[in-house]
């Protein structure tokens, strides 16, 4: 999951450095030198990790070019689960929105605006061959941690940014009594696909 986080990060990246790059003063050039060889230890002393890493994920980024699953249940779309299924999409319901809030950005040239939502945008794009790789009775359990962070911390951002204080808070207290009672993630199609289908089958 960390890769997707730094992958969406490479614009604001790209950006510091450009920044960084910008500066008039002398100083900048010793920046970039302590920022490339920080980078050039961390790499050194970790390469044969790093190494490994590559090679495990080209595996995974060849597997999960067709999506598998097993133990399928019957969705049940009641109230409850309906709202469990949108927060657990809720990364890719969204990501429309966030295109046009980029657009907006841009015409607007608000830079704090253009790389919040190019990391939203990016996010669940550059996660799409591992996040949607597995559907099962899960119905798509990899994507829920994506959708759990961007629901605690992004969401709340641009609500805070776009619309008002009061709003925000209304949300987390709203948040909190559905997890607190149970309502949304513990009452789950999960459990009850077991119970209707007898339990996994092996």
């Amino acid at each position: 999951m960390g890769s997707f986080w730094v992958i969406a990060s490479l614009p604001l990246v790209f950006y510091m450095i450009y920044l960084v790059i910008k500066q008039k003063n002398s100083s900048k050039y010793i920046q970039l030198f302590i920022a490339a060889l920080v980078l050039a230890l961390i790499i050194f002393f970790n390469k044969e990790l790093i190494y490994n890493y590559l090679q495990q994920a080209q595996f995974y980024i060849k597997g999960n070019l067709y999506v598998f699953g097993n133990d399928f249940g019957i969705y049940n779309f009641s109230f409850i689960n309906t709202i469990y299924y949108f927060l657990k999409l809720s990364i890719l319901i969204f990501t429309p929105l966030f295109i046009l809030e980029l657009i907006n950005s841009i015409k607007k040239k608000e830079v704090s605006g253009i790389l919040f939502f190019s990391f939203l945008i990016l996010l669940p794009i550059v996660s799409l061959s591992y996040t949607l790789g597995r559907i099962d009775n899960q119905f798509m359990p990899r994507i829920m941690y994506l959708s759990m962070s961007f629901l605690a911390v992004m969401i709340p951002y641009y609500i805070r940014k776009k619309f008002s204080k009061t709003l925000l808070i209304l949300i987390v207290i709203i948040t909190f009594f559905c997890f607190w009672k149970d309502v949304i993630f513990k009452i789950s199609p999960d459990s009850q696909n077991l119970r209707s289908g007898g339990g996994y089958k092996y």
